[in-house]
């Protein structure tokens, strides 16, 4: 009951009226719309055409790029858009209940989702256009597949827990704290049950894999030192 009336009001928020659908949408919703536009219409990463920029996170703008490709960067992509959000939010409910019932009771986990996923700042922050959706799921995602490896370690578990943390990177640089934290509490587990892993080397190029195979013009730009652009093209520092 608690999923289905949480889940209700993230797609409700979709069919509000437009003076209120731009008053829960964040004002960078409408910078990635715009620079996903222009992605998809292939001129490459840039807001207005002219000045390139790399003053977002990169997986969640290549998911935006079908939908302006389609619809354009207009009110009836940011509603579509709010229905992908439920759909992500829906995604990261399920895996972190099923996740904490490991431990918990099912009330205990009931109340406190309850808590979380009835919450009004949690419903507008969850369809604010932007990231923030997208990031929880990659965090709870990282969560589960660290503990599949440490319930069964192999090489392709470890593989799979560097892919998603590289994932969890491209859609927030600040996920690499999370990754930092599971890296050191895997290795911990593993050395604590006397076990051999393949984790260190495996699970980094994973990471380093998916980091690299999807966005190089990303990574492109740190190595040469250059700080994140804002969307709108100026070359003053975003720090995002």
């Amino acid at each position: 009951m608690v999923f289905v009336v949480g889940l209700a009001l993230r797609m409700a928020s979709a069919a509000l009226p437009e003076r209120l659908l731009t008053r829960i949408t964040v004002d960078d919703a409408f910078y990635y719309l715009r620079t996903a536009q222009e992605l998809g219409l292939g001129n490459g990463s840039t807001f207005d055409g002219i000045n390139s920029t790399n003053g977002y996170h990169p997986l969640w703008l290549w998911m935006l790029t079908p939908f302006t490709s389609v619809f354009g960067p207009g009110t009836g992509t940011v509603r579509l858009l709010i229905l992908l959000q439920a759909a992500i939010a829906a995604a990261t409910f399920l895996l972190a209940a099923r996740l904490l019932l490991r431990w918990l009771p099912p009330l205990a986990v009931a109340l406190g989702f309850a808590v979380w996923w009835l919450t009004p700042i949690s419903v507008l922050s969850s369809v604010s256009g932007v990231e923030s959706s997208l990031a929880c799921l990659m965090v709870v995602l990282l969560i589960t597949a660290a503990f599949r490896y440490v319930d069964s370690p192999s090489r392709w578990s470890a593989v799979v827990l560097g892919a998603v943390a590289g994932l969890a990177f491209l859609t927030r640089t600040d996920t690499a704290f999370a990754s930092a934290a599971v890296v050191v509490w895997v290795v911990v587990q593993v050395r604590t049950v006397g076990g051999t892993s393949c984790f260190g080397g495996t699970c980094g190029s994973g990471r380093g894999a998916a980091v690299a195979r999807l966005e190089p013009g990303y990574l492109r730009h740190h190595r040469a030192g250059e700080y994140p652009r804002p969307a709108d093209g100026s070359l003053a520092a975003a720090d995002r």
